[in-house]
C-alpha cells in the first residue's frame, strides 16, 4: 500500500436460522503456510484493483461501500497490521447483507461459516488469515454485536 491509500477489508453477515453467519472468502496466495486461507468477503486496497472495472472488481465490494449505514454493524480505520505496514490503513466493517440482497448460496470460493467455527479454525493452525482474525477479535471483545 501507498501512502493514503485506504484499503477495505469487510465481512458480510447474515443470520441463518437465527444464527450469525460471516461470509469468508477462500485466498490462495504466495508465503501463506498452508495452501488457502480463509479471508473476509471483501479485501481491496486501490493499489492492487485501481484499474479493475465491473466483473474484474472484487466480489461484493460494490456492496459494502453502498450499504445503507443502518445495516453497517462496524466500520473503523485500523492501520495495517497493527501498524507494521507504515502509514498503510484499511477500513474494516460488517455489514449485514439482510435476507434477500447477498445469495445465501455462496458463490465458489466463498462459504457462509458461523464465528464459532472461525474462532475454532484459529487455534488450529493458519488457516485464518490476519485480516479475518483482526475482525474476529472485534467479535470477541464486544465492539460488534451481530
Amino acid at each position: 500500500m501507498v501512502r493514503g491509500d485506504t484499503g477495505v477489508t469487510a465481512f458480510l453477515t447474515r443470520r441463518v436460522g437465527g444464527v450469525p453467519h460471516l461470509l469468508v472468502h477462500a485466498k490462495l496466495e504466495g508465503g501463506f503456510l498452508d495452501r488457502i486461507e480463509l479471508a473476509p468477503t471483501v479485501q481491496y486496497t486501490a493499489a492492487n484493483h485501481a484499474e479493475r472495472i465491473g466483473d474484474d472488481r472484487p466480489p461484493f465490494l460494490d456492496f459494502v461501500l453502498s450499504a445503507d449505514p443502518e445495516r453497517v454493524r462496524y466500520d473503523k480505520l485500523h492501520s495495517e497490521e497493527g501498524g507494521r505496514f507504515l502509514n498503510a490503513e484499511s477500513r474494516y466493517l460488517f455489514v449485514d447483507a439482510g435476507e434477500s440482497e447477498a445469495p445465501l448460496e455462496a458463490p465458489p470460493g466463498y462459504a457462509w461459516v458461523t464465528p464459532g467455527q472461525l474462532r475454532w479454525l484459529v487455534g488450529h493452525s493458519h488457516y485464518v488469515n490476519v485480516q479475518a482474525r483482526t475482525l474476529l477479535s472485534l467479535l470477541n471483545t464486544g465492539a460488534v454485536r451481530l
